[in-house]
């Protein structure tokens, strides 16, 4: 009987803790960490931002937006470098 775990049904998958410790050493704390660092920045940009779109008016901020996510899928294009 082949007992190997299919990736459809791998409860790990899903989990960043199973992941990220076992392949990355990462401790629990400091996943942890890190989430509440995003969220408190995103938080942050979301506060500013409102005042910063009121200057700069709404159709400026959509047309960076725009140009800003299109020169993001372009860079997932470049290689990584230095990587063995």
């Amino acid at each position: 009987m082949d007992r190997r775990r299919d990736h459809r049904t791998d409860p790990e998958m899903f989990c960043v803790r199973g992941r990220n410790q076992k392949s990355y050493q990462i401790p629990l704390t400091q996943i942890t960490l890190l989430i509440t660092i995003n969220f408190v920045i995103q938080l942050l940009v979301d506060l500013l931002s409102a005042g910063f779109i009121d200057k700069i008016g709404y159709r400026a901020s959509v047309i960076i937006a725009h140009i800003c996510a299109a020169v993001g899928l372009l860079l997932l294009l470049v290689p990584e470098t230095g990587k063995s």
